[in-house]
């Protein structure tokens, strides 16, 4: 690996192979010049170019802000992949990045901003909001700035939508709509209050939300294949297997994609333990 071209003191454009590359490290970019070697001691970060992101855009970024800001970012990533027990699109570091080295100017005027959508992300994505609030946490302990609250909603909103290698924020914004419409209409047909602090309803929510996925990706569960098993969970939940229609019904008007059986006999099963807990 040889370096190409000097960013800042911590941050180079490499080449490896035949692959440009972005390498983060304390003191890397210091006193070097293009075609030397990449002292591989000093190596904290290796960064790929994806199709929405290049290294001359990482580059941009990357040069705009501290290392120690940069490490701070990378220490919130970690940190919400170990809460939430998965890797992340590594993307997020640059669009959490972004978005906090604008948190801070926002601080630094006193302008507060809060997300039109933070009751629906506070109730369908719990874990992600708790990363919000330990990332607060963690940028006044080593930053000493202390945002606002507001500040861990979007935060999540970056964990919700980059876990799922997604890299549109208007698809996840578009899904939580379609959960809330869902969940809602599972209040009006069932006339009921459903539990939101519920280990089941949260359970419900996240099938909802990886059905939506499948169906957008056109992806299925795997198949029942059992004509018995379908006619006996119609018959043990009459009205549960009503309601996926219904959801199956909107899913299709929405998105224009039509469910199989098999993702209706799973709804179903999921709408039997979410009501009968």
């Amino acid at each position: 690996m040889y370096i190409k071209k000097r960013i800042n003191n911590n941050v180079v454009l490499a080449v490896d192979g035949e692959l440009e590359v972005i390498v983060v490290g304390k003191g890397l970019g210091f006193q070097v010049y293009p075609n030397d070697p990449v002292d591989p001691t000093l190596i904290q970060q290796v960064y790929l170019p994806t199709e929405k992101m290049n290294v001359k855009q990482m580059a941009v970024l990357l040069n705009e802000a501290s290392y120690e800001e940069i490490l701070l970012v990378e220490k919130i990533v970690k940190m919400g992949e170990e809460k939430l027990g998965r890797e992340i699109n590594p993307v997020i570091l640059f669009s959490l990045l972004d978005h906090l080295l604008f948190a801070f100017k926002r601080h630094e005027e006193e302008l507060k901003i809060r997300s039109p959508i933070e009751w629906e992300i506070k109730q369908f994505y719990p874990q992600e909001v708790e990363i919000g609030l330990q990332s607060i946490a963690l940028i006044e302990e080593e930053k000493g700035i202390v945002l606002a609250e507001s500040e861990a909603i979007f935060i999540a909103m970056h964990f919700v939508n980059y876990q799922f290698n997604q890299e549109s924020m208007e698809t996840t914004m578009d899904y939580m709509e379609a959960m809330a419409d869902i969940t809602q209409l599972v209040r009006y047909y069932f006339q009921v209050d459903l539990d939101e602090t519920s280990i089941n309803y949260h359970r419900f929510l996240n099938h909802l939300r990886y059905y939506l996925i499948r169906l957008n990706d056109q992806e299925t569960v795997n198949s029942l294949d059992n004509e018995e098993i379908v006619l006996t969970v119609k018959k043990k939940y009459p009205k549960e297997f009503k309601c996926s229609l219904k959801i199956s019904n909107y899913l299709e008007d929405r998105y224009k994609k039509q469910a199989t059986i098999d993702e209706q006999l799973y709804l179903t099963l999921h709408l039997a333990r979410l009501l009968h807990s």
